[in-house]
């Protein structure tokens, strides 16, 4: 999506802590302000945090998704989900933006439910278990689909729009 744009895209490796926060908005301002401190940083840069919001379990995993999947794992959340009927969920992307001058942040979002058990073999993460709103099957059934309706491609065509 950048590369259209003329935006070249370098990973740069910097360590600091991640902020703890409950929300994926407040992880990417307070990562933009202590990133933005770094001297070697002298371009703009963006950053990243997404998660997986389950209603049922008041949003949990949400901004401890990552933990959650390396502790849990599908077969733990499908466990915690066993009984529950209302199985309401959302994917939601931030990407925070660094101009040199303030911090910005772009959010994305697709909405759907957390199926009763797993399916599908593409993708990663939560994609087995996560169905988009109006569709049957998991994204890890349909990258295509995924591809589309993704959360970060929200966000990115947000920032985009809005930095060009």
């Amino acid at each position: 999506m950048f590369a259209p744009c003329g935006i070249e895209l370098i990973h740069v490796n910097e360590s600091y802590p991640e902020i703890r926060a409950d929300s994926c908005e407040e992880v990417v301002l307070g990562m933009l302000t202590q990133l933005s401190k770094i001297k070697s940083l002298k371009r703009p840069f963006m950053i990243e945090d997404s998660g997986l919001f389950i209603g049922a379990l008041n949003g949990f995993p949400g901004v401890y998704s990552k933990w959650a999947f390396q502790k849990l794992g599908l077969d733990g959340i499908l466990k915690l989900m066993k009984g529950i009927k209302k199985r309401d969920a959302h994917f939601t992307c931030v990407l925070g933006y660094y101009d040199g001058k303030k911090p910005r942040v772009f959010t994305g979002k697709v909405e759907g439910s957390i199926a009763a058990k797993k399916s599908g073999k593409s993708g990663f993460a939560y994609d087995p278990v996560f169905i988009p709103k109006d569709y049957k099957f998991s994204f890890a059934d349909n990258m295509t689909l995924k591809s589309t309706l993704s959360h970060r491609k929200r966000a990115t065509e947000l920032m985009l729009k809005s930095i060009l």
